[in-house]
């Protein structure tokens, strides 16, 4: 047991370390966009309807739907230009509030069946207030006909009460337009002596009739620097097809292939059935559990009915399409390594002992430790070494809008986890190694399919992502290798758990934190349920007692 325990221990060693790494310098290498959750949802609701009813508007009858939101534009354009204003790793919050410009908040619609008529509201998740608001309207509802001049007090008003000093803006832009039956205004205030390198703060009002239908605060980037940002965007989405063509390739290839040697081969059609069945499943409750999400995005062009049921055939289609992804892959990996999957073979024979099983999540944890360690260092090196940047993190954070927060993370995670890991490794490397012979080759190229895979995230140079992940990607590689299929599922599981979950996480809020939390750790508390017969469906004969 002592020769056992002691490449453990060093797992767990430099699992220690990375995760210490992670946490003292993560926030410093990785910017985050500034949230501060102060404000539950129904106290931001409330807060938006104690405005509209102020402004003398009438929700009553309309539905709603909130969902949390943030300006990536905006997130991005600071990233690049105003980051030396702060700290050189940090998020430009100095130089930037929600006061100014929108930049994360809660999106409130309210909305009718078939009706254009509606409201829209950004607000404040710390302080409440009305970030910015629209009053839905059609061109031929009655309104007043007030002049230019008219409307420009009513529009002035609006800004003084948001709290806007107009001495320290100027009018930019101004226009006027005749509806049937009333007559619409825009007007659109720039603050003076104020620049992030070429982008300008801005405050824009329409008046509809004689009421305000619009107020939005927003930083007007100029176009130059969005050609030159989809430009290298673009890249890094050809990097990603590339990669993607390659697999298909990949596969194609081997299914031809294994046809002629379909005979020689032993299929085990139970692992991909039941990795499919619970990523289907887990997928198609997080549909149900996203729908606060989905009804944001009702159009009332079509019938409420109509809308959710294409939503959910879309659901169910792209569902059937990862079963069938997943199901292809874990089959014909395990195929041709049937030795790889530790804790299948478990639970199949129920006769295993732990101390074959334990490893894997020891090393599965320490793995994705020492990955957020890596990925820690690598970005600090590349942002001094290289001028590097990346866009401040909001991803998954609608997560907060959903009924469930940790459905929508545990199924990022998981889905991620078991279908990058099947086709990658169980089945890209599998395959290379049994039709190249060599298995260095068979490394490098499972690996360099996955990194560049992940071009198109918000990492710049666009390449940065895919050299990072290959790197990795042979390390993950050697651990399969070693430690089978689930090891690396488990590792791959646990670092996306860690990062999508860092919204909830850095909240203020206990339910969300310990929600992000249960995700990472949901592995390790039903390993020990299972070992201690807590889970009768799970019950396996304890041939020893672990390590």
């Amino acid at each position: 047991m002592g020769k056992n325990i002691k490449p453990l221990i060093i797992w767990l060693v430099f699992g220690a370390a990375g995760i210490i790494i992670f946490l003292s310098y993560f926030g410093k290498i990785f910017p985050v966009a500034p949230v501060d959750l102060k404000l539950d949802k129904k106290e931001v609701l409330r807060r938006a309807e104690l405005f509209f009813a102020k402004e003398k508007f009438n929700l009553q009858g309309f539905e709603k739907t909130i969902i949390f939101s943030s300006n990536d534009s905006v997130l991005a354009y600071l990233q690049k230009n105003d980051y030396q204003r702060a700290d050189k790793y940090k998020f430009p919050s100095s130089s930037l509030s929600n006061k100014d410009v929108a930049i994360c908040f809660w999106h409130i619609r309210w909305f009718k069946e078939l009706e254009k008529e509606g409201y829209a509201a950004d607000v404040d998740p710390a302080s409440g207030d009305v970030l910015n608001f629209r009053h839905f309207l059609l061109d031929d509802s009655p309104g007043a006909d007030l002049s230019s001049k008219n409307a420009k007090v009513i529009a002035q008003n609006m800004i003084s009460s948001a709290g806007f000093n107009l001495a320290d803006y100027r009018l930019k832009e101004s226009a006027s337009e005749k509806r049937n039956h009333r007559t619409d205004h825009y007007f659109e205030w720039e603050r003076k002596y104020y620049r992030v390198k070429n982008a300008a703060l801005r405050l824009a009002v329409d008046v509809y009739g004689d009421k305000v239908g619009r107020f939005k605060r927003y930083l007007y980037i100029p176009e130059e620097f969005w050609r030159s940002f989809n430009k290298e965007t673009s890249w890094g989405a050809a990097l990603a097809v590339s990669s993607q063509i390659a697999m298909f390739i990949l596969t194609v290839a081997a299914v031809f292939l294994l046809g002629f040697k379909v005979k020689n081969l032993c299929f085990d059609w139970m692992p991909g059935v039941l990795l499919s069945a619970i990523v289907g499943v887990l997928s198609l409750f997080s549909f149900f559990n996203g729908l606060p999400l989905i009804w944001n995005s009702y159009p009332d062009t079509i019938s409420k009915v109509l809308f959710f049921m294409n939503a959910l055939s879309g659901a169910v289609v792209s569902t059937i399409g990862l079963v069938m992804f997943i199901f292809a892959y874990v089959t014909l990996g395990e195929a041709l390594s049937r030795d790889k999957l530790t804790v299948y073979r478990a639970f199949k024979d129920k006769k295993i002992e732990f101390s074959r099983i334990t490893p894997v999540f020891i090393v599965g944890y320490s793995l994705a430790f020492i990955f957020l360690g890596y990925i820690t260092l690598f970005y600090l090196g590349a942002k001094n070494f290289f001028g590097a940047w990346i866009v401040p993190d909001t991803s998954y954070s609608n997560a907060l809008a959903t009924f469930l927060p940790f459905i929508s993370v545990l199924t990022i995670s998981l889905v991620a986890a078991i279908g990058e890991e099947a086709a990658y490794r169980l089945f890209a490397f599998t395959f290379l190694k049994a039709f190249t012979k060599c298995t260095l080759l068979a490394i490098f190229l499972s690996a360099l399919f996955w990194g560049f895979a992940h071009s198109t995230y918000a990492f710049f140079p666009v390449y940065l992502r895919g050299i990072e992940l290959t790197i990795f990607g042979s390390i993950f590689v050697l651990v399969f290798l070693r430690y089978g299929f689930e090891t690396v599922v488990l590792a791959h599981f646990v670092i996306d758990a860690v990062i999508v979950g860092m919204p909830l996480m850095r909240s203020h809020n206990f339910y969300f934190i310990i929600s992000g939390v249960f995700v990472i750790f949901l592995p390790l508390i039903i390993f020990y349920c299972v070992k201690n017969n807590y889970c009768p469906l799970m019950r396996i004969k304890k041939e020893s007692a672990g390590i």
